[in-house]
């Protein structure tokens, strides 16, 4: 798999950063695409798979944040285990 996609960032480095761009993020307009691959290769300090790991780590991080405050809304109604 390593070579494989190796083979493609080599033949066609563009269409590699978008197709990942597309499939990571559910993009398909050309447009969009075109102007994130402009943004990324402007930009020594932004590495795609960080990025979309920050991304992930952000998104994971909000829906323990949602969850959290939740969890905190009940306490505050008296809905804690201990009146279970």
């Amino acid at each position: 798999m390593k070579s494989t996609l190796s083979g493609y960032m080599q033949k066609d480095y563009e269409s590699y950063i978008k197709a990942v761009l597309s499939v990571e993020n559910s993009i398909s307009d050309d447009e969009i695409l075109q102007y994130l691959y402009d943004e990324y290769m402007q930009r020594d300090e932004m590495h795609l798979l960080i990025d979309m790991f920050i991304h992930f780590q952000m998104e994971h991080l909000y829906k323990l944040e949602k969850t959290d405050h939740t969890e905190q809304d009940s306490d505050l109604n008296g809905e804690n285990e201990m009146d279970l």
